[in-house]
C-alpha cells in the first residue's frame, strides 16, 4: 500500500509539473479548461507552484515520515498555487482598453 502511495504521488507531481511548465512557457491550457481560463500563463505558473508545494509536502511529510516546517511550507505553497489558479480564471480588475474575452 505504501508503494502505491509513492507511485500515485509521483504521477500527480509529474503531471502537475508538466502542465505548469507547458502553461508558463507557451500559454498552453489543458483542453478541459480552455473555456474558463482568461490568463493561461498565470495558470501555468500557479500550477507549477502547486506541483512544487505538493512535492515538498508529500515527499518530506507523510511519505518521508517527517513533520518539520518544510513540509508545511510545501503545503502553504500548494494552497497559494491553488488560489492563483482560481485568479487565472477570473477577469482582471484592471481595464485593458477594448479587451474582450473571445
Amino acid at each position: 500500500m505504501h508503494m502505491l502511495m509513492y507511485v500515485a504521488a509521483v504521477i500527480i507531481a509529474v503531471l502537475l509539473g508538466a502542465f505548469g511548465i507547458a502553461g508558463a512557457a507557451t500559454g498552453w491550457v489543458p483542453p478541459w479548461t480552455r473555456g474558463e481560463v482568461l490568463r493561461p500563463r498565470l495558470l501555468g505558473w500557479a500550477t507549477l507552484l502547486a506541483a512544487v508545494g505538493f512535492s515538498l509536502f508529500m515527499f518530506l511529510g507523510p511519505l518521508g515520515g517527517s513533520y518539520g516546517p518544510l513540509p508545511w511550507m510545501g503545503w502553504a505553497a500548494f494552497m497559494v498555487g491553488l488560489f492563483l489558479q482560481s485568479r487565472a480564471r477570473r477577469p482582471s480588475i484592471i481595464p485593458f482598453g477594448n479587451w474582450q474575452r473571445s
